[in-house]
């Protein structure tokens, strides 16, 4: 049973899109809806950007170097830009990709598109932060192993603990209830 709401062929929305070669970085884009697949779970939309909403050096290192489905019955492959092509505005790749656009299409997950900028941009902050946690426990368990010697070696959690409330101690307020709330989650 589909519990979102869906965008018909022919409508924008907004879309967090990544590539399989790099799926946890997240591209916010404005989109135009060419194709649904309906599916009982999670439909797919086959896409056409219509804006970045990053800067051009994040688009060209992870977007035009990615590797994405475009089309609905098929495998994932990198998108094709000629190597002359040196953008230096979003709107420049935009243009590139609407002069062949079929060759730029995207398949999008239906979870992952919404019809306001408003409600991507809540999503994205959302799965930002919990992807940043992730990486922030990450480097948790690989500071503190024992057996690793190198130069970001922890003794203990308490001591990455420590240098991490350093980090961010302007956005967690100093009691320490809070700060014990904060690193729980890791």
């Amino acid at each position: 049973m589909i519990k979102h709401n869906l965008i018909k062929k022919g409508g924008i929305g907004h879309a967090l899109i990544s590539s399989t070669s790099t799926p946890n970085i997240l591209i916010p884009v404005k989109i135009v809806v060419k194709d649904v697949k309906f599916d009982e779970d999670n439909p797919q939309y086959l896409v056409k950007i219509i804006k970045f909403y990053d800067n051009t050096y994040f688009i060209k290192t992870y977007f035009m170097n990615g590797i994405f489905k475009n089309k609905l019955e098929s495998r994932s492959r990198s998108l094709e830009f000629d190597s002359s092509f040196k953008p230096t505005t979003p709107d420049e790749i935009v243009n590139h990709m609407n002069k062949d656009e079929q060759k730029y299409f995207i398949v999008v997950d239906s979870i992952s598109c919404t019809r306001y900028k408003t409600d991507m941009l809540q999503l994205y902050n959302k799965l930002q932060t919990y992807l940043i946690e992730i990486d922030i426990d990450s480097m948790k368990s690989k500071c503190v192993r024992p057996f690793y010697t190198g130069p970001y070696k922890m003794s203990t959690k308490i001591e990455f603990f420590g240098r991490l409330k350093k980090m961010v101690v302007d956005l967690v307020s100093n009691t320490d209830k809070d700060w014990q709330d904060y690193i729980s989650k890791f």
